[in-house]
């Protein structure tokens, strides 16, 4: 790691008192310790081309820590964040107030919000679907009042954003009026190109100064080899724990029958509308697709395959050659002109970008991917990417300032393995130097911010502001058996009962697994019928917080998309139930070969990758309390290996300074008398 640099430099000065002034029209605005801290060190990375990774906890105030800076950079910033309601938060709170107020500093900016291109209205699809209302293309039927309100709503949107249409719109229906970058010509080739809702987007991202987008777009960015977002060289990715894992997918593949399916439908469709072409192609891929969810189908659920083994390689090679004959049979159509010819460069790029995904498939090797079938409905061969780190080095920290922050970043005080997972690391500078890697130089053709060591990083942590030691009690159930025991689900589950009926709801229930969470639910209705249990399906997810939070005495139990971003400040959340430390599943295919991989590099896996995953996870779960001052509560893990197993001091040193109990009696009273007021 690197030191800071002296704190008297261009934005470090700057970004100090437009902090102060920002905060202060803020109701009760007070600039914070830990923000202030943070904005410095933002400015101080940019200014000296300097990676951070930076630990921010709740109330922190971490958002305008870095918008602050990123807008006195005046070099366009790229935002990443990993959740759509960070996303809003930002888009349509945190931005547009920064702006109203900078403004009147002299310090104007702009921003804008970039998706993904299959979020947009696509006009040519909608013009497929003028002359198909039956569906033909997608090998749906359309529904025709969704498609005419669709239509009105071209002509009167400026977003042609599918969060911006008031109707509900089936995902089967909505990728039959959007295009993605597989299948999308561009806009010099599309008849429709000048009134692109996707490329309008991508217009003002390409004019603005900070750009917010996902990490999953982001990804596709750096695996597009930055083909994908405007020019910029500096990055600041939130909820940052959550990119190795969004990287892994999106450098990889998968490929199901249905994908299949769906091809051969929109070029059958096409070849009956023109003349010409050969229909045996569609056929011959149709039957494929069948073979190929059969094959899939014989494979064990969510364990690593071998290609060849498995029988896989074969059926893949079989299926590009299937694929080199639908591309020819749609090249064969020469009468195409207007939406058809338009329709035909389309297909054409879905065949290629399918062809890619097969060949990339073929190329994958078990000491760089993790290959395995997940059995979904239909199931999908997957491979991911064992070590992100070459990739990131390469195509982000090699060439852009990366800002990397959470509220739950470092393993303790330790942010090493973070970063050596995501490839701020030695042996990758080394390597590169080795094989003619970017020179980070001050020639003109060298963007500003490209660091000049792209492997060396700062670590911070800010802390938080909150008190948690007199806020929050942790409660580790030390008297409950051992998970791994037989006993232990009754036992778990009894507890929690308990707890939850002390606390009169009010409940918050994060379990490590599906059938736990219908467990604690199941359990919960049946001793406690005066208090809802809600879950994650009953609602959409944003009804479904509104309803939580409105009903104080409910409860809300689900399992891992529950850890993450759920923001309900109040006594709504006076108790977070975590069932198990929420280590990967041992049979999990990625997290195997990422242990093998760790292994194999001569580290501990269990502590490079095991520990640090669950640490992050569990911290994140907790985080879930305290969103105020003012909230007061209780976290109760029923894992008495908490405090019983030799790793148990490092999870509760990343944990929050919570006042710690293990007696059941003494915290139910509290519990008890929160509930009370």
């Amino acid at each position: 790691m690197t030191t800071a640099p002296d704190a008297d430099d261009r934005l470090v000065v700057t970004v100090g008192a437009a902090l102060d002034a920002v905060v202060g029209r803020l109701p009760g605005g007070v600039v914070r310790d830990g923000q202030r801290t943070m904005a410095e060190a933002v400015a101080d990375a940019f200014d000296h081309r300097e990676h951070l990774l930076v630990q921010a906890g709740t109330g922190t105030g971490k958002s305008l820590a870095y918008l602050v800076p990123a807008v006195l950079a005046h070099e366009r910033v790229v935002v990443v964040t990993a959740t759509r309601a960070l996303q809003e938060q930002l888009c349509r709170k945190d931005l547009p107030f920064l702006r109203s107020v900078m403004n009147d500093l002299g310090h104007a900016f702009s921003f804008a919000q970039l998706k993904g291109r299959s979020n947009y209205l696509c006009r040519a699809r909608l013009a497929e679907h003028a002359t198909d209302r039956e569906g033909v293309l997608a090998g749906i039927r359309a529904d025709d009042d969704v498609l005419d309100a669709l239509d009105d709503w071209a002509e009167a949107t400026s977003s042609g954003d599918r969060g911006d249409f008031e109707l509900p719109v089936p995902d089967a229906l909505w990728a039959t009026v959007s295009m993605d970058s597989r299948e999308c010509p561009g806009r010099t080739k599309c008849t429709y190109g000048d009134a692109c809702f996707a490329e309008q987007a991508r217009d003002r991202a390409a004019a603005s100064d900070v750009v917010v987008v996902n990490t999953a777009l982001y990804a596709q960015h750096l695996a597009a080899a930055g083909a994908v977002l405007p020019e910029h060289s500096l990055v600041i990715i939130d909820e940052g724990h959550m990119l190795e894992d969004i990287c892994a997918s999106a450098f990889g593949v998968e490929l199901g029958s249905r994908r299949l399916e769906r091809l051969a439908a929109e070029v059958r469709g096409f070849l009956a509308g023109e003349s010409g072409g050969d229909a045996d192609a569609v056929v011959a891929l149709n039957e494929r697709a069948r073979r190929w969810d059969e094959l899939l189908r014989q494979q064990p659920n969510e364990q690593r395959v071998d290609l060849d083994g498995a029988g896989l390689r074969p059926a893949l090679m079989v299926l590009n050659d299937q694929l080199a004959a639908l591309s020819a049979a749609v090249s064969q159509v020469t009468a195409a002109a207007g939406d058809a010819a338009l329709k035909q460069q389309r297909l054409l790029r879905l065949i290629t970008s399918t062809r890619d995904d097969v060949v990339y498939m073929l190329g994958a090797t078990p000491d760089r991917d993790a290959i395995w079938v997940e059995r979904r409905d239909p199931p999908m061969l997957m491979v991911a990417r064992i070590d992100v780190g070459p990739p990131l080095f390469q195509a982000l920290f090699s060439e852009a300032t990366t800002i990397v922050t959470s509220a739950t970043l470092a393993l303790g005080d330790d942010f090493d393995p973070l970063a050596w997972r995501l490839g701020l690391r030695p042996d990758l500078a080394e390597r590169s130097a080795r094989f003619g890697g970017a020179d980070a130089g001050d020639d003109d053709s060298t963007p500003k911010h490209r660091p000049e060591h792209p492997d060396r990083f700062r670590a911070l942590d800010v802390g938080s502001p909150f008190d948690y030691r007199s806020q929050a009690i942790l409660y580790c159930a030390a008297h409950l058996p051992d998970p791994r025991k037989d006993q232990y689900e009754a036992a778990w589950l009894a507890e929690a009962v308990d707890l939850v009926r002390a606390a009169g709801g009010r409940t918050l229930g994060l379990c490590t697994s599906l059938r736990a969470a219908g467990a604690l639910r199941e359990a919960l209705r049946e001793a406690l019928p005066e208090i809802r249990v809600l879950a994650p399906d009953d609602l959409p997810r944003s009804k479904l917080m509104e309803e939580f939070a409105a009903d104080e005495t409910s409860c809300l139990v689900g399992s891992l998309g529950l850890w993450q971003g759920l923001d309900v400040p109040g006594p709504s959340v006076s108790l977070v139930l975590v069932d198990k430390i929420p280590f990967a599943r041992p049979n999990d295919p990625l997290a195997m070969a990422r242990r093998e991989e760790a292994e194999g590099l001569g580290r501990d896996p269990f502590r490079t990758f095991d520990l640090p995953r669950a640490a992050l996870l569990l911290a994140q779960g907790v985080g879930r309390l305290i969103r105020s001052s003012d909230d007061r509560g209780v976290v109760a893990i029923l894992d008495r290996r908490l405090v019983t197993a030799g790793y148990g001091r490092t999870l509760i040193d990343s944990l929050p300074p919570m006042f710690r109990m293990t007696d059941p009696v003494r915290v139910k009273g509290a519990l008890e008398r929160l509930a009370s007021g």
